[in-house]
């Protein structure tokens, strides 16, 4: 198959790495349980706006904080109504307006679709305190927070913390940066690497066995398309070898923390104890650019769940055992397939278009999903267990008209809005499902099922089963406006801590 080790003796499995302790409270990295806000606009001007912070409990956090400006908003560039619109008018990642359907890419409609992560503390468009005080984010099309979730990997991280450093790829490049911002050489407080053309870092495994430096010319595509578990510091990337659809994985056993910043990027790699690749695996790859973007989670068991999107036909997640291998344990190669209709990816407009992931708060699942039909309405979703990603349940909403994105949702769920374009006159509807029974190992589910709850408690289902959620089984006041308002759940910068921290200390 291709597999090579370096920096030790190839066995036929690899024993799991026992993680660190995921529950240290003393992490000055770590939040308190979920906080989502609500967000009305008025009209499909964005004339007035109203934000509403609840808590995983579902009470309100202070008052409700508005702005009624009856105004043209193309008479403004700043103050309120760029914090309104989110930033400024035209194509290729400048969202503004309220509509749901983002029906051609030179309407970048923003609201409520499915294209925002909510996983990262920095919105894409909105910073929200927890007592609801809003602004805007600030951004350029070099560097933007949007065009940074292009290249963003995926992190199975302790228990309430989310991702503070942007750690990005491209092509044969790792960026890591304090900031979200597109891969870029002079990107303030950035490192980069090139962990492939790096003469002196492939003899450090003897990789210069491989090719006389790792294969750039078969192995430099990928856009994110990688994994990092910091419980058990394994990173993972997954490359398509030029001139087939064939798919290489390289996975690194790290001693130091990707996720420290006191480490230079250079360090964490050569700290690696070992170095994997495994060539000519058939995974993905059809399609546009967005096939060159995956979804990895690599679990505390070494199992690996990967997932691609491919705008208009499908989005289909894999499974890789320890020793790199494609897996039977579950459908076709541990293989299952969301059919998509129409559908766009980060070609299409927006770079961050297409498919994401995020996190509940304990970090115990992952939730991958991409978008059903057109610029990001619907949801297509594996959820699958960090602990061992061979447990994995599907979702799908095939709703046409409005983009529906999950939100960590008290200890170990997820919250998604209710689809409704204009909820005139009514209340915000959500609808949500908690994880907390469920069996987090296939060993533990061998042993007798558990349970999981959405508008009432289910046995949890066996692999790769649709998971049940109940759609608008819940309901937020709506406090702005009486009637044309557009709601949806948006993300809070900072959830705040046992200890009464409402802001992120900017340590590790």
């Amino acid at each position: 198959m291709g597999r090579t080790l370096i920096g030790g003796t190839a066995v036929a499995t690899v024993a799991p790495t026992t993680p660190a302790s995921t529950s240290s409270s003393s992490d000055p990295r770590k939040e308190g349980l979920p906080c989502i806000a609500t967000w009305t606009m008025q009209d499909d001007n964005a004339r007035g706006m109203d934000c509403v912070v609840y808590d995983s409990n579902g009470m309100q956090m202070g008052g409700p904080w508005a702005y009624s400006v009856y105004s043209s908003p193309s008479a403004y560039s700043a103050g309120i109504m760029r914090d309104k619109y989110f930033g400024q008018s035209g194509d290729n990642g400048n969202p503004y307006r309220t509509n749901a359907q983002m029906t051609t890419n030179s309407s970048t409609y923003a609201v409520k679709s499915l294209n925002y992560v909510s996983h990262w503390p920095q919105h894409a468009m909105l910073n929200v305190s927890a007592n609801g005080r809003f602004s805007s984010n600030r951004y350029s099309s070099g560097n933007s927070v949007l065009n940074g979730m292009t290249y963003q990997i995926t992190q199975v991280l302790p228990e309430g913390v989310r991702p503070r450093l942007a750690i990005t790829r491209n092509g044969s490049w790792i960026y890591r940066a304090n900031i979200m911002w597109a891969p870029n050489a002079t990107a303030p407080g950035g490192e980069r690497m090139n962990i492939w053309d790096d003469a002196e870092l492939a003899s450090l495994f003897g990789q210069e066995n491989i090719s006389p430096k790792i294969a750039h010319s078969t192995r430099s595509q990928g856009i994110g398309s990688c994994g990092y578990n910091e419980r058990t510091k394994t990173f993972v990337v997954i490359w398509r070898q030029t001139g087939s659809t064939a798919t290489a994985v390289t996975k690194w056993k790290f001693t130091k923390n990707l996720n420290d910043p006191r480490v230079p990027l250079r360090e964490v790699f050569e700290s690696a104890t070992s170095v994997e690749t495994v060539n000519s695996l058939t995974m993905g790859w059809a399609g546009t650019q967005e096939a060159y973007r995956w979804q990895v989670t690599v679990g505390d068991n070494d199992y690996i769940r990967c997932s691609n999107f491919q705008p208009g036909q499908w989005y289909r997640t894999w499974l890789l055992d320890p020793d790199l291998a494609l897996t039977s344990d579950s459908g076709s190669n541990g293989q299952y397939s969301h059919a998509a209709t129409t559908s766009y990816g980060m070609e299409q407009g927006w770079a961050h278009s297409g498919s994401q992931y995020n996190s509940t708060w304990d970090n115990d699942w992952h939730i991958h999903y991409g978008t059903y039909y057109y610029y990001g309405c619907g949801c297509m979703a594996y959820i699958t267990s960090t602990r061992d990603p061979r447990l994995v349940y599907l979702y799908r909403n095939t709703d046409s008209s409005n983009g529906i994105s999950p939100h960590a949702w008290g200890r170990t769920g997820f919250v998604w809005s209710f689809p409704t374009s204009n909820s005139d006159s009514s209340d915000h509807g959500f609808f949500k499902v908690d994880l907390r029974g469920l069996k987090k190992t296939t060993e533990e589910f061998d042993e007798g099922a558990g349970k999981y709850f959405d508008s009432s408690e289910r046995t949890q289902p066996s692999t790769g089963s649709t998971i049940n959620v109940v759609s608008g089984n819940e309901w937020f006041p709506s406090h702005g406006y009486n009637s044309t308002n557009y709601p949806l759940l948006t993300n809070v910068t900072w959830w705040p801590s046992a200890d009464g921290r409402t802001y992120y200390s900017g340590e590790t």
